[in-house]
């Protein structure tokens, strides 16, 4: 019965369902996918190359004559040094980015601790305006164990293990929470770093508040393996179960706008260098919100407990 009623409510969605209106005035993304080889994100020598690349993509003319962008999009970490400490990184971005243009950007983020006398250290979305000022900030709240941070640090040192990301002293911290992204024209976004895409949890919260989901990554570091596609289905999962837009953005793909039924509208495919101008749709305003959805499926999770407690207590007392 469940599964029909799952496969039954997908086809509803899919091809009888009344589509989301159309925004009179949609949004136009860029997703820059410049493919960079982790390697290379790593030698100090090769930041100034890495950063004029993604400058390269983000001032290329629009796609067939179309529309200018309104916000381009780079990946998960992309800019390739401390932000803050390089004024003239974004003396260049605003050179780039025609008036009215925004930039969503994957970066480190550093906040001096005065506790331990130590930054620290996040992995975070920077919002900058086309006077090259950063207007909005968001950090990963969800760690990757082992690859951002070391649980119980100091033992795995002594036996000389660290974290992936050694690079940063003491590994990444996480923020305590989500929040929204507020663009200047007010559209809001929320923010996810990497695979925080893949947990239902941390977009329930915010899904009724946001008008898209953006999520920048950096699948270079699976290779040529399932990771990058499996990684970009559960994607898909979070636009299905929340009614929102997914705008994805990974350094080596798969990079692509899906709509608020986890079509995919258009994208790069993996490994595939360059960029795609594509109109933010609408999303699908629920007729429950997260809150009262969560509570029927706790019922009937509940419902199905006491059938199934109460079938097998008839069948014990038949028996006896």
């Amino acid at each position: 019965l469940l599964l029909g009623a799952h496969l039954g409510f997908g086809y509803y969605q899919l091809n009888l369902a009344p589509q989301p209106k159309a925004p009179e005035n949609p949004r136009i993304v860029r997703l820059v996918q410049p493919v960079i080889d982790q390697a290379a994100k790593l030698d100090d020598k090769e930041r100034a190359d890495i950063f004029e690349q993604h400058l390269a993509l983000t001032q290329a003319a629009a796609e067939n004559g179309g529309r200018r962008p309104d916000y381009v999009v780079w990946p998960e970490t992309s800019i390739p040094f401390i932000l803050t400490e390089n004024p003239d990184a974004l003396v260049r971005i605003a050179d780039v980015l025609q008036d009215g243009q925004v930039l969503i950007a994957g970066a480190v983020r550093t906040e001096n601790d005065s506790a331990v006398q130590a930054p620290r250290y996040y992995n975070s979305i920077y919002v900058i305006d086309s006077q090259g000022q950063i207007i909005g900030a968001a950090d990963k709240v969800h760690l990757v164990p082992f690859g951002e941070y070391l649980p119980f640090e100091s033992f795995w040192n002594r036996i000389g293990l660290t974290s992936i990301a050694a690079e940063i002293p003491g590994g990444y911290s996480a923020a305590p929470r989500h929040h929204i992204l507020t663009m200047p024209d007010g559209t809001k976004l929320l923010p996810l770093v990497c695979y925080e895409v893949i947990f239902p949890d941390e977009t329930a919260e915010f899904a009724d508040q946001a008008d898209a989901i953006v999520n920048l990554t950096n699948d270079g570091w699976f290779g040529y393996t399932p990771g990058p596609w499996q990684h970009f289905f559960q994607a898909r999962l979070r636009a299905v179960e929340t009614g929102l837009p997914v705008i994805r953005n990974s350094n080596s793909g798969i990079s692509a706008l899906i709509n608020a039924r986890g079509e995919i509208i258009s994208g790069l495919d993996f490994q595939s260098k360059g960029y795609l101008d594509v109109a933010l749709p609408a999303k699908i305003v629920p007729f429950l919100n997260s809150t009262t959805r969560a509570t029927y499926f706790w019922l009937l999770e509940c419902l199905l407990v006491l059938i199934a407690f109460f079938t097998r207590l008839s069948f014990v007392f038949k028996r006896n």
